[in-house]
């Protein structure tokens, strides 16, 4: 292992992710679905038991997200999304003042603000299209988040054009 390896990650550390992987593991032997922000605040949880700090509010979240797409977890409510986006402060808050959900010149959002304008943001879109087309993009709350830091990657590749 080089010495230009993240702060934080070595050899070392591989026993605790696989403690960790084995943690996630066995949540496949629930006997149904977990609710997601339950999930999500536990990732949290069991990588500051299992010391990794590498495994931050983004990878709990994409963690929870994928688990939702095996049906360990309940994908989550809007509500739900609103409050993950706040805070982890990151794509979704910039998609939803792009798309003029929030007000871009506000600063910073308040948890009621963020999570009422994902609600708002999500509604309208689920509201315009077919079942088919729900269908065909599998379109969920997870999705209607990961399409919101699309639109700011989009945003910002325009802005150099």
């Amino acid at each position: 292992l080089s010495n230009r390896t993240m702060k934080g990650r070595s050899l070392q550390t591989a026993r605790a992710y696989w403690k960790f992987a084995d943690q996630l593991a066995s949540a496949e032997n629930n006997t149904g679905p977990e609710k997601f922000m339950d999930v999500y605040r536990d990732l949290k949880q069991k990588a500051k038991e299992a010391k990794i700090s590498e495994y931050g509010s983004l990878s709990q979240y994409l963690t929870a997200a994928d688990m939702c797409e095996t049906g360990i977890v309940n994908f989550p409510t809007a509500e739900d999304m609103g409050v993950c986006i706040y805070e982890l402060k990151a794509g979704g808050i910039s998609g939803l003042e792009i798309l003029g959900y929030l007000d871009r010149t506000e600063g910073k959002h308040s948890k009621t603000d963020v999570t009422h304008a994902f609600v708002q943001y999500y509604k309208d879109v689920d509201d315009h299209l077919s079942g088919a087309d729900k269908e065909n993009m599998g379109w969920n709350t997870v999705v209607g988040e990961h399409t919101l830091c699309k639109v700011k990657r989009l945003w910002h590749r325009l802005q150099h054009v």
